[in-house]
C-alpha cells in the first residue's frame, strides 16, 4: 500500500473541487505549518482517501525462500565444503537448509500469481551463519534471521543477479517484492569473557565510557554524538574467536562494541530491547553509528535491487527512537529511485496501544496485526465468538497517523513463528470441518480491513505440529520425518510430494477471494463499519470512500446457519459472494449466513452524500499521556476528517486523516509539559468537496500520581467468615463504612483463615472495629482500635480479645514449607526467635509436622518474633537450598523453601504471579488478564488469561513468569474496557508475587497499605537539583511528561513548604525538559549521568539575580500542586555566568602605595569592607565595595595609610546550611597576614623591606636536584626544636629555630645535608585552624613519673589536645598565610619575616624546602566560625553529594578542587609560596582528590626545578576517576609529578597501614627468616618472596614497564606484578616514585618494627631499621624518610599522632632523656598510645612495650651513622639516580631473582655504570634481611675487582667488616640484617 502522506500536493489538488482563492497544500518539509492550516489545506490531505487508486491494498504472499522451491540444486550447500554441520544443508532435518532458493521462487511465479498475489514478502536473503551450535541444539540459518553479511545474497539462496531477476520478473507481472530485514541482531558471534550470559540490568551495571564513567545510552538515542566506548563498557566483556573476527559485513558489524553486550533477553522489561534475542548478537541501536550503518546497508539494497518495501523484524525489541531515524534514511533512498516505499513491522503484541505507538511515534507505515491473528484464530476454530473481532476493530483509530491508518495493516492467520492456523484447526475441531474452517480463516482475512498475508503452504492445507521450525515445511517433497507426519487439510497428499496444487480447495478459495477484491475494490481498501457480532456471526460494511458503494459482509463460525439483523447505509443489495441471503429495506437488513462460511452483498446504489457536512470536535478537558480526539460529523457518512494539532500556540502539525466513519485519533503528548495547551483542528471533507471545520483544546495533565498515605488495612480473622463480618469506624473511606449491623466481609482467604480489607481515609491514624454477625451480635464485646499507619495488618483470634501484629505472633509459630520430591527433608533450626527447646542439632533435624498439596510443612514455635530465626532444610549433608536461611518472624510468618531459596509466597516458589481481582458488583464474566513484561508467555490482547478459579474475594489469575522476571506488566480488561486506564506493573521486589486488587482502584488491597502512588517530597533543605551551567538544571526525576518544572528564586530566603504547598516571596523561572545531559555536560558532571536536564527560560540578568537568593527547583502537576521540591546546587551556574573571574586579581593588590582589596563573592547580596586599626578595634570604618556583574568580584581601592591595618568583609548572602540570608563578618581567603588566632586579615605588602631578611632578593636555592636524586626528610616545625635543650627557649618550636646554627637540631640537619640530604619537607605551615596561637593549654600532669605502659599519659594529653600548641596541621584555615603559632609573635606580619628567614637558613645549609599543602579539604564549612570559603560563596568551594551535603571522605569538609575558581586559587597559592617564600617544592595532601589537570596547571605555573609529589591515593567519592581524571598514582605516570609508593612501604614493613594485627612481617621486618610466631610456614615464605619482588620494583622506581624475573621464576613487568589485586608498577619514570618506609601517617618505623621484630637486640633492631630505610635511600625514585627515624625515633606506638601533643611527637635529641619529656631515649615507652586513635591496638602495644627494650645511645648513634653512610653512598654515584626509565631498564638488574640461588630475605641488585661519567663501573647492593650471613654469587661480577664502597670500608657498624667479595667466583658475603654496597 503506498504511503498516502507522500502523494504529491498537485495530485491531491486535482481531485478536489476548490474555489479559486484556495490552494491545497502539504505542510512544509518539516511536516508543520507556522500558522494554523486553512480548511483547504487540511481538506487536501483528506482528499487522498477518495482516490481509490491511491488506496490500492496489497495481497501478500509470504515465502520462506529455503522452503518454497529448489530452482537450482547446485547452490544447496552454498558453495561450502564439508558435511551438513559445515554448510548447513541437510534435507532430512527441519532445522537445516532444505534447498529452496530465489530461482525456485521465480520459477513458481505462475503459481504465486494464480493466488491473486500483488506482493511477495521474502524472508531475509542476506548471507547467514550456515550453522550455529548451542548447548541445546544445532541448526542452520536457512530462515535468514542469523545474518553475517548484510551486503550480499546468501549463496544457499542464489546471488544478487538471481534476486534482481526475481524482482524484475515479478515487476513484469505487476507483483511487488518486499524484503524481510533485520536490524535488531546478527548471528551469534560475540561471546562473553565472563562465561555467563544471564541478563544484567543497566541499574546493576550501567554502561561506562572509555574513561570508565557511567552514562545512560538512551540519552543519545536521537543524537549524533555518543560517548567513546571500549570492550569494557558493557555489563559483559565481548570477545570474538579469531576465525570470527571478520565474519560480518559491513566491517562495522565486527566491532563488538556495536552490540549491547548485556546477556540474553528475558523478553521482559529493559531486556526486551537490550538483551540478546535467543543468544543472537543484539545491536546497540541507540548508537548513531549503528543507525547510520543500517541506513547505508538497506539504502543500498533499495538502490541496487529496486525492492518495493521492507518487512521489519523484531520491531519492539529495538528502541523506539531508532525507527524514525532509520525510516527517514531509507525513504530518502526510495524517493531517489522513485519508489513509493512501504515499511511494515513485526510488533509481536496483540495490545493495540503498544502496537500503534510504533506507527504514531515510530514512523512505521503499518504493523503486522497480531491482534487480528489472535481473534481470527479463535474465530476460525470456534474457540471464540465474533465479539473479539468487534472489540479488535474498535481500536482501529489508534493507528491513524500522518499518511496511514488501520486499513494499511497487514493481517495474517499463520506465520513462521507462531505457526499455522491449520494446526489449531486440526488440534481442536472436528475433521469434517477442517477445510471449511481453513477457508473461513482466509475469508475473514481477505474480507476485513487490512492487507492480507498468505503464509506459503496455507493454500495447500499445511498444518504442522507447532511454531517456528515445525511450521516451515517445504512446498517441494520433504525428507523431514516430522513434516512427513503432518496432517494436510483438504487433500490426501503428504509432504513426501511436491505441493503446488492449484486445484486445492484452499488455493481456489484464495484465488476466488482475490478476484472478488479486485472486482470490488471496496473489499480491499474500503472503510469498515461493524454491523453485528452475535451468534458466531461477524457482520460489517466495507465502503470505498470515493465510490460510495456499500458492501455487506458476514462471516460465521457457527456450525449452523445463522440470521442476524443489522443497520445499513443502503436499502437494497445484490449477492456477490457466498450462498447466503439478505432482506433489506429502509436502512435495515437481515442476513442469513450458511455454516462456516462468508457472504458478501453489494448495494444496488451509492450512499447519498447528504446535507452539507458539519463537524464537532471533542477531547477531554485534561489529557495525560495521550489525547483522544473525536470528531462528530453529519452529512456524508463517507466523509473523511483530517486533523492537525498545535501546542501552546506553536507550529501546527498534521496528525492524520480518519477514513471514518469512526472519526477518532490518538495524539501522543510525549515530551509536553503539564499545563500545556494542545489545540486541535479538524476539517471534514465529503465526496462533493464540501468542507467544515471545528476546533477543540485539551490541557496536558499529569499522569495520575496518587497520594502516598496508606490506602488499605487488612484485619485477619480465624473464625467463620460466613457468620462474621467486620464493622469499622474512624479513619476509613466511605467504601468501608457500613450501617449497623451491616459489615465488611472477611472475603480474602489466606492460611490464617480470612481477612477483611478496609479502605482508609487520607492520613488514617485510628480505626475502630468490632467483629459482628448479621444480627449485630459481637464476637468480642469491647470496641477496639488500631493505628493503620503503624500496623496496617492485624490478626484477631475468634472469641477472644487477642490482637496480634504479625502472622507468627498470631499463630505462635512460623510455617515452613518444602516440596514433596521424595527426599526425606528435615529442618535444622537456630536463633533467638525460637521457643525453648526448639533449636536442633545438625544430626537431629526437626521432622515435618504434616503434608499438604504443596509438600511437607513444619510449624516452628517462636517466642520472640522480633528476633532472628535461622534454618536449613536438609537431608543428611544434602541441603535443599545451599545457604543459611535467616528470617525475622515478625516480617515473615510463612515461607516456602526451594532449591532457589526461601520465598515469601507459594506463588514466588512456583515461579508465578498471582493476582486476586474483586469487583464489588460481582460481575467477573469476560474479565481477562493481558500480560507482557515478566510473563513466560505474553498474551494477545484478545486472548488473555482466564481466572484459574473464583474464591470468596473474586477472580484469581495465575501467571507463569519468565526466568529472572522482576515485575509483571498487565492490564485487567473485558474487551476494550480496562479496569484502569493506565498499564499496571507489579514490582516483585516491592510488593511480592501475590497481590489483591479491587476494581477501578489504584494500588493493592494487600499487601496491606501497599500503594503504587506517590507522596509529596518537599525538602527544601536538601539540594538535589544541580544547576550545571548557565541555562541547564539537572534533576533526578523519573518522568517529565505532563509535569511542570520551575525554578523559584527568593531574595529574602522566604520560600517554605507548608501543608503541601510552597509559600514565600519568590520569582519563578520556567524550566523546560530537555532530555538527558549532553555529552559535554555528562563529562563535566559524570556523577549526574542519569539525571534529566532542564533548560532555564530566563535571561542573564534574571539568572544572576536568582543566584543571589534562595533557589528551589519544583515539579508540579498540571494543577500547580507541588510534588517535588528541592534546593539547588549552583556551582556550575556560577562558573558559567562569572567565568571572567578567572582573570581577576583577588585579595590585596598594590598599585604604588595604595592597595586594592578584591573578594570574589558572586552570590552575595552585599559586601563591604570593615577596616580595623588593630584586632582589638571594635569600631571599624566601613567602606562600600563595587560589584562587577561580569566577574562577580567586589572591590574597593584603599589609601596609603591602609598598610598593616586589619580588615574583614561584611557579607550578606543566602546560605543553604542555615536556610537563611546570613550577615556576618569574614576574613579574606586570600589573606597574606593575620591577627593572632586568625580573627582578622591584615593588609601587607610582601615586598616591604621590613619583611625581607637580609639578602632576600638575591637569595638563591641550592642547585637543582633531579627527583631521582632527591633525598627528603619529612619534618614538623614544632617537633624539630621543641625538645632541643641547646636552643634558646623562646624560639623552640618556631620558624626561628632553624636559624640557630649552634643548636643540636640544626647541627644535625647540617650533618644530614652534608651527607647528601637534599630536601626538608615541612608538614603544613599555612594558617592552621586546629592550633590556637594564643592561650595555648598545657598538660597538667607529671608525665615523667608515669609508667611506660600506662594509659595516664594519653589521658592527660587528651584532656587538652584541642587547646594545646600541637597538631600536624592538616586543617587549613587560610592557605596563603604562614601559621602564627610557629612565629615568635603571632599577631601580624612577624610570621612572614620569620618564615623567610627559616627558608633562607635551610638554603644556606644546602637544603631545599618542600611545603606540605592541603587543598583537598578545609577545617569547616557552612556558617561555622572557621568556615572561610563557604561563608563567602556558599556551596561553591566544597564538593557536595547528590543531596547537597558536603563530602567528607578526606576526614573533613572536602573542597571541590575541580571547580575553576578553586583551581585558580590553588595555582595562585602555590605560585605565591614559591615567589614570596622561595619554597622549592610541594607535597600535595590527598592529591588523588585533585584533578590531574589541576596538578598539571600548578606544574606549568611554577619554576621547572621545583619538586612536586603527593598522595596519589584512590578512594572516596572521586575514586576511579568518578568525577574527573584524578591525580592518582596511575594517572600521574608520565607527568614528572611524584606519588608515594605504598607498594614498597608495605613490602618492606609488612602488612598494611589498616591491618587489625600490626605484627604482620615484611621483607625488612623479619618475615619468614626471623618469624615472630615461631612457625615459618610455606605461606609465609611465599608472602616474603612476593614482598621481595615488590621491594625490587620499588628499588627501580616502581616502573610499570620494568621487566624482570620474579622470585617464582616467571617473567613479569612492574604492571603485571600484583599488589592487592592491582598492578604494582605504575610509574613511567623513576622520579615519579616517592619511596618510603615511614611517614608522619601510621606507625613510625621504629614502632612498626617494635610490633613485628621478636627477640632481637637493640643493635639488631637498629640494623633492621637501617636496612629498611636503605630500601628508600638506595632506590631510583625519590628517597623519603621521617625526621628522627635515623635516630630510632618513636611515638610510643601511636599510629596517628595528629593531635597527640608534643609528648608523643617530639624528636628527643638527648638519648639520656629530656626535661619535660620523660626518661625515654627515643620516645618509646612514653605510655600506651592515645585511645582516640589506637585503643584497638592496646593489647599489641602492651606486649611490645613489655618485650622491646628502649634503644641505648649506642643503638641510636649506630642507626644515625649508618643512615649518614647511606646518604653519602647515594650522593657518591649516579647508580641510584639513573634518571630515566630506559636507562634503568638497561642498567639495573636482579641477577639472582627467580633462580635457585635467590635466598629468602636477600635481594641482590646490580647496576651497570659502564660508559657513564661516574666514579664506578658497577655497583652491587645486597640487602640481607635475615639474621645470618649470606653469600650471593653473581657470575658476571667475577673478575670485576668489586669491593665495599669506600664509605663502608670504615663503617660505623662493626658487622660490616664481615662483608666481602671473592673476585674469582663473583661471590658477595654480607652479614645478617645488613645492607652492603660494593663498587668496581
Amino acid at each position: 500500500m503506498p504511503r498516502t502522506a507522500r502523494i504529491a500536493a498537485g495530485v491531491l489538488g486535482s481531485a478536489l473541487v476548490l474555489t479559486a482563492c484556495t490552494t491545497p497544500d502539504r505542510p512544509p518539509g518539516d511536516g508543520s505549518w507556522s500558522d494554523e492550516p486553512t480548511d483547504a489545506q487540511l481538506a487536501a490531505l483528506a482528499q487522498a482517501g477518495f482516490d481509490d487508486a491511491a488506496e490500492h491494498a496489497e495481497q501478500f504472499y509470504f515465502v520462506m525462500t529455503d522452503r518454497f522451491a529448489d530452482g537450482d540444486p547446485s547452490n544447496n550447500t552454498g558453495g561450502l565444503e564439508g558435511d551438513a554441520p559445515a554448510h548447513g544443508y541437510d534435507p532430512t532435518k527441519r532445522m537445516f537448509y532444505q534447498g529452496g532458493d530465489l530461482a525456485g521462487v521465480e520459477q513458481r511465479l505462475d503459481y504465486i500469481e494464480g493466488l491473486g498475489t500483488t506482493a511477495i514478502w521474502l524472508t531475509p536473503v542476506v548471507v547467514n551463519q550456515p550453522v550455529q551450535v548451542t548447548d541445546n541444539w544445532t541448526g542452520a540459518g536457512y530462515h535468514g534471521y542469523w545474518g553475517t553479511d548484510f551486503t550480499a545474497v546468501d549463496p544457499h539462496l542464489g546471488d544478487d543477479a538471481e534476486l534482481q531477476s526475481l524482482i524484475g520478473a515479478a515487476h513484469d507481472r505487476g507483483i511487488e517484492v518486499y524484503l524481510d530485514i533485520v536490524v535488531n541482531h546478527t548471528a551469534d558471534a560475540v561471546e562473553y569473557a565472563e562465561g555467563s550470559n544471564a541478563y544484567v540490568e543497566k541499574a546493576d551495571s550501567p554502561y561506562a565510557d572509555a574513561d570508565g564513567r557511567p552514562f545512560e545510552d538512551a540519552d543519545y538515542a536521537e543524537s549524533d554524538e555518543f560517548p567513546a566506548v571500549t570492550a569494557d563498557s558493557s555489563a559483559y566483556t565481548p570477545v570474538l574467536e579469531d576465525d570470527e573476527a571478520e565474519l560480518k559485513s559491513p566491517a562495522w558489524l565486527n566491532d563488538p562494541t556495536m552490540y549491547h553486550n548485556r546477556g540474553d533477553s528475558t523478553y521482559t522489561g529493559e531486556s526486551s530491547t537490550y538483551g540478546d534475542f535467543s543468544g543472537l548478537d543484539d545491536l546497540w541501536t541507540e548508537r548513531p553509528e549503528v543507525v547510520d550503518g543500517w541506513i547505508d546497508v538497506y539504502s543500498d539494497w533499495i538502490a541496487e535491487s529496486g525492492v518495493d518495501g521492507f518487512r521489519l523484524d523484531t520491531v519492539k525489541h529495538v528502541n523506539l527512537e531508532f525507527w524514525p531515524q532509520f525510516l527517514t534514511g531509507i525513504r530518502e533512498a526510495a524517493d531517489a529511485k522513485g519508489i513509493d516505499f512501504f515499511a511494515f513491522g513485526e510488533v509481536y503484541s496483540g495490545d493495540p496501544n503498544l502496537a500503534s505507538s510504533y506507527v504514531r511515534q515510530g514512523g512505521l507505515d503499518a504493523v503486522l496485526d497480531f491482534g487480528f491473528h489472535g481473534a481470527a484464530g479463535g474465530f476460525a476454530t470456534g474457540a471464540a465468538g465474533a465479539e473479539g473481532l468487534s472489540q479488535l476493530y474498535a481500536s482501529d483509530a489508534l493507528f491513524t497517523s500522518d499518511g496511514t491508518d488501520a486499513l494499511a495493516m497487514p493481517t495474517f492467520v499463520s506465520n513462521h513463528d507462531i505457526g499455522r492456523v491449520g494446526r489449531t484447526i486440526v488440534e481442536s475441531t472436528d475433521e469434517a470441518t477442517w477445510t471449511d474452517r481453513a477457508i473461513l480463516a482466509q475469508q475473514l482475512m481477505f474480507l476485513t480491513r487490512g492487507q492480507p498475508v498468505v503464509y506459503y503452504g496455507d493454500e495447500q492445507g499445511f498444518t504442522g505440529s507447532g511454531g517456528d521450525d515445525y511450521s516451515r515445511q517445504t512446498m517441494f517433497a520433504s525428507q523431514v520425518e516430522e513434516y512427513l507426519d503432518d496432517e494436510l487439510i483438504g487433500t490426501d497428499a503428504t509432504h513426501a510430494v511436491d505441493n503446488f496444487d492449484t486445484g486445492h480447495p484452499i488455493y481456489q478459495a484464495i484465488a476466488e477471494l482475490s478476484q472478488l477484491r479486485e472486482a470490488h475494490p471496496a473489499l480491499a481498501s474500503g472503510v469498515q463499519v461493524t454491523r453485528a457480532a452475535e451468534n458466531g456471526v461477524f457482520a460489517f460494511s466495507r465502503i470505498a470512500s470515493g465510490a460510495g458503494t456499500e458492501y455487506l459482509v458476514a462471516v460465521s463460525n457457527s456450525t449452523e446457519a445463522q440470521t442476524v439483523a443489522l443497520e445499513t447505509y443502503s436499502d437494497t443489495f445484490t449477492p456477490v459472494y457466498g450462498d447466503g441471503s439478505i432482506e433489506a429495506a429502509d436502512g435495515a437488513a437481515q442476513i442469513t449466513v450458511p455454516p462456516l462460511s462468508a457472504v458478501v452483498f453489494k448495494a444496488d446504489s451509492t450512499i447519498d452524500t447528504g446535507d452539507a457536512p458539519s463537524v464537532s470536535l471533542t477531547v477531554e478537558a485534561e489529557s495525560a499521556t495521550t489525547a483522544y480526539v473525536s470528531a462528530g460529523v453529519s452529512g456524508d457518512p463517507l466523509a473523511r476528517v483530517a486533523f492537525a494539532a498545535s501546542v501552546d500556540g506553536g507550529d501546527w502539525v498534521y496528525a492524520g486523516t480518519s477514513p471514518g466513519p469512526d472519526h477518532r485519533i490518538a495524539y501522543d503528548l510525549a515530551g509536553l509539559a503539564g499545563g500545556a495547551s494542545v489545540e486541535f483542528k479538524a476539517v471534514i471533507l465529503d465526496r462533493e468537496g464540501r468542507t467544515a471545520s471545528a476546533e477543540a483544546a485539551t490541557t496536558v495533565a499529569t499522569p495520575e500520581q496518587a497520594g502516598g498515605s496508606l490506602s488499605w488495612a487488612n484485619v485477619h480473622y480465624d473464625g467463620d467468615p460466613a457468620q462474621w463480618g467486620l464493622y469499622a469506624w474512624g479513619d476509613i473511606a466511605e467504601e468501608s463504612q457500613t450501617t449497623w449491623p451491616e459489615s465488611n466481609a472477611f472475603a480474602g482467604e489466606d492460611s490464617y483463615g480470612s481477612f477483611a480489607p478496609l479502605k482508609l481515609a487520607e492520613d488514617a491514624g485510628s480505626v475502630g472495629y468490632l467483629v459482628i454477625d448479621g444480627a449485630g451480635n459481637k464476637d468480642y464485646a469491647s470496641d477496639r482500635t488500631f493505628d493503620p499507619s503503624a500496623t496496617p495488618e492485624i490478626w484477631l483470634s475468634a472469641g477472644s480479645g487477642d490482637v496480634a501484629h504479625s502472622l507468627a505472633e498470631a499463630n505462635g509459630y512460623v510455617t515452613v514449607h518444602a516440596p514433596e520430591d521424595g527426599t526425606d527433608w528435615g529442618l535444622h533450626l537456630w536463633g533467638d526467635a525460637l521457643a525453648d527447646g526448639v533449636a536442633t542439632e545438625w544430626d537431629a533435624p526437626r521432622p515435618p509436622d504434616g503434608t499438604d498439596d504443596w509438600g511437607r510443612y513444619w510449624h516452628v514455635p517462636v517466642d520472640d518474633v522480633g528476633a532472628d530465626l535461622g534454618m536449613i532444610v536438609h537431608s543428611g549433608d544434602t541441603k535443599l537450598y545451599g545457604s543459611d536461611i535467616v528470617l525475622r518472624p515478625s516480617a515473615l510468618g510463612e515461607t516456602w523453601v526451594t532449591a532457589a531459596g526461601a520465598h515469601a509466597s507459594q506463588a514466588a516458589a512456583d515461579g508465578k504471579a498471582v493476582i486476586h481481582y474483586q469487583r464489588p458488583d460481582g460481575d467477573l464474566d469476560g474479565w481477562t488478564l493481558h500480560t507482557w513484561e515478566g510473563a513466560a508467555d505474553p498474551t494477545d490482547w484478545n486472548a488473555g488469561i482466564e481466572p484459574a478459579r473464583i474464591d470468596s474475594f473474586g477472580a484469581v489469575y495465575e501467571v507463569d513468569l519468565a526466568e529472572g522476571a522482576e515485575a509483571l506488566s498487565y492490564i485487567l480488561h473485558r474487551g476494550d474496557e480496562k479496569d484502569l486506564p493506565a498499564d499496571q506493573r507489579l514490582d516483585f521486589a516491592e510488593y511480592g508475587q501475590e497481590v489483591w486488587v479491587t476494581a477501578a482502584t489504584d494500588g493493592y488491597v494487600r499487601p496491606a497499605g501497599a500503594s503504587t502512588g506517590r507522596s509529596q517530597d518537599l525538602d527544601l533543605a536538601a539540594e538535589q537539583a544541580i544547576w550545571l551551567d548557565a541555562d541547564t538544571v539537572a534533576m533526578n526525576v523519573e518522568a517529565t511528561d505532563g509535569r511542570i518544572f520551575e525554578l523559584l528564586s527568593s531574595a529574602d530566603g522566604s520560600i517554605a513548604a507548608a501543608d503541601g504547598a510552597l509559600t514565600g516571596n519568590f520569582d519563578t523561572l520556567p524550566l523546560t525538559a530537555a532530555g538527558g545531559l549532553t555529552e559535554a555536560q555528562r563529562r563535566a558532571w559524570p556523577q549526574y549521568w542519569d539525571y534529566r536536564a532542564f533548560k532555564v527560560d530566563a535571561d542573564g540578568d534574571a539568572i544572576r539575580e536568582a543566584l543571589r537568593g534562595q533557589l528551589v527547583a519544583v515539579e508540579r502537576d498540571h494543577t500547580g500542586t507541588p510534588w517535588y521540591a528541592t534546593a539547588v546546587q549552583t556551582a556550575g551556574a556560577i562558573d558559567a555566568v562569572y567565568d571572567d573571574a578567572l582573570n581577576a586579581d583577588l585579595g590585596v593588590n598594590w598599585k604604588g602605595k595604595k592597595p586594592t582589596l578584591s573578594l570574589w563573592a558572586p552570590s552575595a547580596q552585599s559586601v563591604s569592607l570593615e577596616l580595623f586599626d588593630s584586632p582589638e578595634d571594635t569600631e571599624p570604618s566601613v567602606h562600600e565595595m563595587d560589584f562587577s556583574e561580569r566577574t562577580g568580584v567586589w572591590s574597593v581601592k584603599g589609601a596609603k595609610g591602609w598598610d598593616r591595618k586589619y580588615y574583614r568583609f561584611a557579607v550578606e548572602v543566602w546560605h543553604p546550611a542555615s536556610q537563611a540570608v546570613e550577615s556576618y563578618s569574614v576574613t579574606d581567603p586570600y589573606s597574606l597576614s593575620l591577627a593572632a588566632d586568625s580573627t582578622h586579615s591584615q593588609i601587607v605588602d610582601l615586598d616591604a623591606a621590613d619583611l625581607r631578611p637580609d639578602g632576600w632578593k638575591q637569595e638563591e636555592a641550592p642547585a637543582e636536584v633531579d627527583p631521582t636524586a632527591a633525598q627528603v626528610w619529612e619534618l614538623h616545625v614544632r617537633d624539630f626544636s621543641i625538645a632541643d635543650e641547646s636552643m634558646d627557649e623562646e624560639v623552640r618550636g618556631t620558624y626561628a629555630a632553624f636559624t640557630q646554627e649552634d643548636s643540636t637540631s640544626v647541627r644535625h640537619l647540617a650533618e644530614l645535608a652534608e651527607a647528601g640530604l637534599t630536601h626538608v619537607h615541612l608538614l603544613p605551615t599555612f594558617d592552621i585552624a586546629s592550633i590556637p596561637e594564643t592561650n595555648q593549654a598545657t598538660a597538667d600532669c607529671d608525665l615523667d613519673l608515669m609508667a611506660a605502659n600506662s594509659t595516664e599519659q594519653q589521658a592527660c594529653i587528651g584532656a587538652v589536645r584541642s587547646e594545646d600548641a600541637f597538631n600536624w596541621g592538616y586543617d587549613p584555615l587560610h592557605f596563603n598565610t604562614p601559621e602564627g603559632s610557629y612565629a615568635t609573635e603571632a599577631d601580624g606580619a612577624q610570621r612572614i619575616l620569620e618564615y623567610r628567614e627559616m627558608v633562607q637558613a635551610m638554603h644556606e645549609l644546602g637544603l631545599r624546602v618542600v611545603n606540605d599543602v592541603v587543598y583537598n579539604h578545609t577545617a569547616a564549612s557552612g556558617t561555622a566560625d572557621k568556615s572561610v570559603l563557604d561563608r563567602i560563596v556558599p556551596g561553591y568551594y566544597h564538593r557536595l553529594d547528590a543531596n547537597g551535603d558536603v563530602q567528607t571522605s578526606t576526614c573533613c569538609a572536602n573542597t571541590a578542587t575541580e571547580r575553576p575558581m578553586f583551581d585558580k586559587f590553588i595555582v595562585e597559592s602555590t605560585e605565591l609560596w614559591q615567589d614570596a617564600y622561595h619554597v622549592d617544592g610541594f607535597r600535595f595532601d590527598l592529591m588523588g582528590h585533585h584533578p590531574k589537570s589541576n596538578l598539571l596547571a600548578v606544574q606549568a605555573a611554577l619554576d621547572d626545578d621545583l619538586l612536586l609529589y603527593g598522595e596519589g591515593w584512590n578512594f572516596g567519592e572521586v575514586a576511579n576517576d568518578a568525577l574527573f581524571e584524578q591525580a592518582t598514582q596511575v594517572n600521574m605516570a608520565g607527568t614528572g609529578i611524584g606519588t608515594f609508593n605504598d607498594r614498597m612501604r608495605d613490602a618492606v614493613r609488612g602488612g598494611g597501614p589498616f591491618d587489625e594485627d600490626p605484627t604482620t612481617q615484611g621483607f625488612g621486618s623479619g618475615a619468614w627468616t626471623d618469624d615472630n610466631d615461631g612457625q615459618a610456614t610455606d605461606e609465609e615464605l611465599a608472602a616474603l618472596m612476593h614482598a621481595q619482588d615488590l621491594t625490587k620494583l620499588g628499588l627501580v622506581g616502581n616502573l610499570a614497564d620494568y621487566a624482570f624475573t620474579a622470585s617464582d621464576g616467571t617473567a613479569t613487568t612492574g604492571a603485571e606484578l600484583d599488589y592487592n589485586g592491582t598492578g604494582a608498577g605504575y610509574t613511567a619514570q623513576p622520579g615519579e616514585a616517592v619511596n618510603y618506609v615511614d611517614a608522619h601517617d601510621n606507625e613510625i618505623l621504629f614502632d612498626a618494627l617494635a610490633y613485628k621484630l621478636d627477640e632481637v637486640t637493640g643493635t639488631e633492631r637498629a640494623q633492621m631499621q637501617v636496612l629498611s630505610m636503605a630500601a628508600a635511600v638506595l632506590s631510583q625514585g625519590t628517597g623519603f624518610s621521617t625526621a628522627g627515624s635515623e635516630l630510632l625515633r618513636s611515638k610510643s606506638l601511636d599510629r596517628d599522632s595528629y593531635d597527640s601533643g608534643d609528648w608523643f611527637n617530639v624528636i628527643r635529641w638527648n638519648c639520656e632523656g629530656t626535661a619535660g619529656f620523660g626518661p625515654t631515649s627515643n620516645g618509646f615507652g612514653a605510655g600506651l598510645p592515645p585511645q582516640w586513635t589506637s585503643e584497638a591496638k592496646w593489647p599489641y602495644a602492651e606486649d611490645a612495650i613489655a618485650s622491646v627494650p628502649q634503644p641505648t645511645c649506642a643503638d641510636i648513634e649506630l642507626a644515625n651513622q649508618r643512615y649518614l653512610e647511606l646518604l653519602q653512598i647515594s650522593a657518591s654515584t649516579s647508580a641510584f639516580n639513573l634518571g630515566d626509565a630506559a636507562t634503568v631498564g638497561e642498567r639495573v638488574s636482579f641477577p639472582l631473582s627467580g633462580t635457585e640461588a635467590e635466598a629468602p630475605g636477600v635481594i641482590t641488585m646490580r647496576i651497570d655504570l659502564d660508559g657513564l661519567d661516574d666514579a664506578f663501573d658497577a655497583v652491587t647492593v645486597v640487602f640481607n634481611a635475615g639474621p645470618e650471613a649470606v653469600t650471593q654469587t653473581v657470575a658476571d661480577a667475577a673478575g670485576s675487582g668489586s669491593a665495599l664502597h669506600p664509605v663502608l670500608q670504615d663503617s660505623a657498624d662493626p658487622a660490616m667488616a664481615e662483608a666481602g667479595f671473592d673476585d674469582t667466583t663473583g661471590t658477595f658475603t654480607v652479614p645478617g640484617r645488613t645492607v652492603a654496597v660494593f663498587t668496581s
